[in-house]
């Protein structure tokens, strides 16, 4: 995700990364990296024992949500 290139399709395409190619690329470099966490996460838990449903439910609630909280604050620090 680090290197996505800005696109419609794919990607976290909220409305403050569509509009700020330095937004974008700030906000998937932090993606990609949060959502490697994640999956190294569910698979701890899944080696562990503990179970895949709450793993990748709030591993995917963080890697998806602070992206998108990240990309406002960053615009409008940037456009401000």
């Amino acid at each position: 995700m680090g290197k996505l290139t800005k696109n419609f399709f794919v990607g976290i395409r909220t409305p403050w990364t569509l509009a700020n190619d330095e937004v974008w690329l700030r906000t998937h470099r932090l993606g990609g990296k949060l959502f490697a966490v994640a999956g190294l996460g569910i698979v701890v838990s899944a080696l562990v024992g503990w179970g895949a449903a709450v793993p990748v439910v709030v591993g995917v609630a963080v890697a998806a949500g602070i992206p998108a909280v990240y990309s406002y604050v960053l615009y409008r620090m940037l456009e401000g």
